[in-house]
């Protein structure tokens, strides 16, 4: 990956773990942005970024200190199983996501970054014809530039 110099770290991490997530995930679908809403479905979407904060660091340093999160929602709708079972399939991903995090540590424009994922909600529901089940998390950032 070419990381052009961007007056913060947000797009180049986002892009790190958009392609880190497709290669990870194989064979599963990994957006940008909100996928749709098409049937059967099983996606995982690197979304919103949203600072926390951003403050320079250290006098005389020039650097900037930055904690933002990342949105990750994983959506698996699934005809013919039961809530138990897409969520259950969920959760394994899930599970992917936070041991590839944790195993991965990352370095931008030479300083380290650092990442760790924050479950938020899950949420199953029935349907006629099978069930659905959506995981929401933050990827919680913390970067020097």
């Amino acid at each position: 990956m070419t990381l052009a110099v961007y007056p913060t770290s947000a797009l180049p991490v986002k892009t790190h773990f958009f392609e880190g997530l497709a290669a990870l995930l194989d064979g599963r679908s990994v957006t940008w942005g909100f996928p749709g809403r098409t049937i059967p479905r099983e996606w995982v979407m690197v979304g919103e970024i949203t600072w926390n904060s951003a403050d320079w660091a250290a006098l005389g340093t020039r650097a900037r200190d930055e904690r933002y999160q990342i949105s990750l929602l994983i959506n698996f709708k699934i005809p013919g199983q039961t809530c138990r079972a897409v969520e259950e399939s969920a959760f394994e991903v899930f599970t992917q996501i936070d041991e590839w995090l944790r195993a991965n540590p990352f370095v931008l424009y030479g300083r380290s970054v650092t990442a760790q994922l924050q479950p938020e909600r899950a949420a199953s529901y029935a349907y006629q014809d099978g069930a659905e089940c959506q995981i929401e998390a933050q990827i919680l950032v913390s970067a020097r530039l």
